[in-house]
């Protein structure tokens, strides 16, 4: 017998058997296999909803709108092929293979301070303040998924956009989670101009990472084995970004 549940006018039904091409998940599943699904969709910028296990309009919308920025088949239901991308950008996203070399991640204890780089404007509502709030936090926990109360004033877990989101916010501005959403809602720049440029945002595929604006260094959550790292920009990063609202 199936095991059934519902909730809100949707009835659940527990995922049996392996994901393939011919028998994915879909509108109506639920279980540890829709949750490994929320929680990538949520660290690739698409955001299901609560992470619940359970596949209702809000994640197939998100899943939906996957499909459509990857090309994938648009038709709601995640099959192997698309599970595959998604781990493979899971893996980056949460540091598995991440490149220490070119990070310029020192492995053998916490980085060392960088003083905040201005190019003129300082205090609330700069870009100079929210990169002063996100230095604060170097060496705190990595944590996929991580949702923080933005008003707290000194979280310990961070995903790559959460700290994005919350120092903007620390600083009086305002971002959407997900990296994929503040990439979108930024005004694009260079990687040059961003990395001479204090507090502008660098993206490279689903990650997300902030300039300290001396054209070396990075403040970012780098993954759940390096935590909240300063790093270097080196090659790593395809464009970057200016937060609308925040004065550079």
């Amino acid at each position: 017998m199936s095991d059934m549940s519902t909730r809100i006018g949707t009835r659940y039904t527990s995922f049996t058997g392996q994901i393939s091409n011919e028998n994915g998940l879909r509108i109506g599943h639920k279980g540890p296999e829709v949750l490994e699904m929320q929680r990538m969709l949520k660290a690739a910028g698409f955001d299901p909803g609560p992470l619940d296990g359970l596949f209702g309009p809000r994640t197939q919308a998100a899943l939906r709108a996957y499909e459509t920025a990857t090309g994938g088949r648009l038709d709601g239901t995640l099959q192997l092929d698309e599970l595959t991308r998604l781990r493979g950008n899971y893996a980056k996203i949460t540091g598995e293979g991440f490149d220490e070399t070119q990070a310029g991640v020192n492995i053998t204890g916490r980085p060392p301070e960088i003083p905040v780089q201005t190019s003129g404007a300082t205090g609330p509502g700069t870009a100079a303040h929210m990169l002063q709030r996100a230095l604060e936090q170097n060496g705190d926990r990595y944590v996929f998924g991580a949702e923080v109360r933005l008003d707290d004033a000194n979280p310990h877990t961070f995903d790559c956009s959460e700290l994005v989101q919350w120092a903007v916010h620390q600083a009086g501005g305002s971002i959407p989670d997900g990296s994929q959403n503040q990439r979108r809602h930024c005004q694009r720049i260079s990687v040059e101009q961003a990395a001479r440029t204090p507090g502008a945002l660098l993206f490279n595929g689903h990650h997300v990472a902030i300039s300290v604006g001396d054209g070396v260094h990075t403040i970012e959550a780098m993954g759940s084995r390096h935590g909240v790292r300063i790093g270097t920009i080196g090659n790593r990063f395809e464009d970057g970004g200016l937060v609308p609202g925040l004065q550079y």
